[in-house]
């Protein structure tokens, strides 16, 4: 009886062994599947977080920093179409950054208190990466949108001074005047012109904004140059008028005195003696010596006059023609009376000398009687 129990002991013995180890079988492969799903779980999730890192530093990467933003034109255009591109891929950054957020979830339930603590810190520092490169987007959008108004309003400055150089240069021209007044007054109009050209450079315009000016600064010191050209040329102009109506009036005066002591002198003629007649000539003497200083004095006006002509205003130029003309005909005039005057009193004498002949042929006689 005992002999045929001991077997079926011995096999509920073995039973019980073969079903613990089946039992801890199972637990160790249970374990096993979850370790490598915690581990699956956990590799996916660092997966996606880099995937999430990556893009985010690639989005910064391209952004760059707001202090190497461009101001030219082309630069701006071309960041504004990337920050419009950024913002139109938030979409894609935000689903990488979710599925970090799911998977890390997912590595959480398997990790220990330290394990989710990082977790949780990295997938937070991910969503502030997005939002700090939101709100970078935004502040660039911010500055490109400024300075792209500063653009706009250079562009209405640069027109207005391109209407305004047109106008300057329709003004600056070289316009002879009738006469001297006419003449000091369009130097007087192109000086100031001059000077407004001039402090135009002062008035807050920057001339040196960018290569897009480089045309419009060059007509603005084009214009600069030609008027201060123009308004020497007129100034030279007036005074070479004024030059010829300076020696005009020495020459008129110079005549005109001239002509009063001759004519004196013809007055004093008719009943002078010898005596008075000698003086008399000593004048006409001393008025051919000095002659010369009015010639000279009318072939300056001469020349001032040729050099006045050639800068006035056809309509203005018989007035010079006329006045010049004038002068030679009053020297013409001096001159033959002066002339007229040594033959009258050389005549004169000639007469006293005749005369005493007579008187001492008459007293020779008489006192030969």
């Amino acid at each position: 009886m005992l002999e045929t129990q001991e077997p079926s002991e011995a096999t509920e013995g073995v039973m019980k062994m073969v079903k613990e180890f089946e039992m801890l079988d199972a637990e160790l492969t249970g374990r096993l599947r979850d370790a490598d799903r915690r581990l699956r779980d956990h590799q996916q999730y660092k997966e996606a977080v880099a995937d999430a890192s990556e893009w985010l530093e690639m989005a910064r990467d391209r952004l760059g920093a707001d202090d190497q933003l461009r101001t030219d034109r082309q630069s701006l255009d071309a960041r504004a179409q990337l920050l419009r591109d950024t913002v139109d891929a938030k979409p894609v950054g935000e689903e990488k950054i979710r599925r970090a957020d799911e998977r890390g979830r997912l590595a959480a339930e398997g990790s220990n208190a330290d394990g989710r603590k990082q977790i949780e810190d990295e997938t937070a520092a991910l969503a502030k990466a997005m939002k700090d490169l939101m709100a970078e987007c935004q502040a660039q959008s911010g500055q490109v949108t400024g300075l792209n108004k500063r653009w706009s309003e250079f562009d209405a400055q640069l027109e207005s001074l391109n209407a305004w150089l047109a106008d300057r240069e329709s003004r600056v021209r070289h316009e002879p005047g009738l006469d001297l007044d006419d003449k000091r007054r369009l130097a007087a109009a192109q000086e100031a012109l001059e000077t407004e050209i001039a402090e135009k450079q002062d008035s807050g315009v920057d001339l040196r904004v960018s290569t897009q000016l480089a045309k419009t600064g060059a007509r603005y010191h084009a214009l600069e140059a030609l008027a201060r050209e123009h308004a020497q040329k007129l100034r030279s102009h007036a005074d070479d008028h004024a030059e010829f109506e300076r020696n005009a009036d020495e020459a008129e005066r110079w005549i005109g005195a001239a002509a009063e002591r001759l004519a004196a002198t013809g007055r004093e003629s008719g009943e002078a003696d010898k005596y008075e007649l000698q003086r008399q000539l000593d004048r006409v003497n001393d008025l051919s010596l000095t002659k010369e200083e009015g010639q000279v004095l009318l072939q300056a006006a001469g020349h001032w006059a040729d050099k006045a002509e050639q800068n006035t205003a056809p309509k203005g130029r018989p007035a010079i023609r006329d006045r010049l003309s004038e002068l030679q005909r009053r020297w013409e005039t001096f001159t033959q009376e002066l002339h007229d005057a040594r033959a009258a009193v050389d005549k004169r004498q000639m007469e006293w000398a005749e005369h005493d002949d007579t008187v001492e042929r008459v007293q020779r006689w008489l006192a030969d009687q």
